[in-house]
């Protein structure tokens, strides 16, 4: 979480709004990749002056797409219980 605030304020830059609390955001992909290229820098592995592209895709929180329903959650909590639930959904 070290470089979550300046993960924000570089997608900001760009019009991208990341949620100010950590715990309603659902994908962290674009948090995670702006933060390896923060830590390449920071380790010298990545010059200042090389451009990077992230792609954006990756992130979401709640208010731009709900949670999954508690009705359409199957809960498995053994190997068993999990491959029932797989194989279930693939006879639907």
């Amino acid at each position: 979480m070290d470089h979550f605030d300046a993960a924000r304020s570089l997608a900001a830059s760009v019009g991208i709004t990341i949620a100010a609390d950590p715990r309603a955001i659902r994908e962290w992909a674009l948090v995670k990749a702006l933060t390896g290229v923060f830590i390449a820098r920071e380790r010298g592995l990545l010059p200042m002056a090389t451009d990077v592209v992230v792609h954006a895709s990756g992130h979401y929180a709640d208010e731009l797409l709900a949670p999954l329903r508690e009705e359409h959650i199957v809960r498995a909590d053994t190997a068993g219980a999990l491959a029932k639930a797989v194989l279930a959904a693939t006879d639907a």
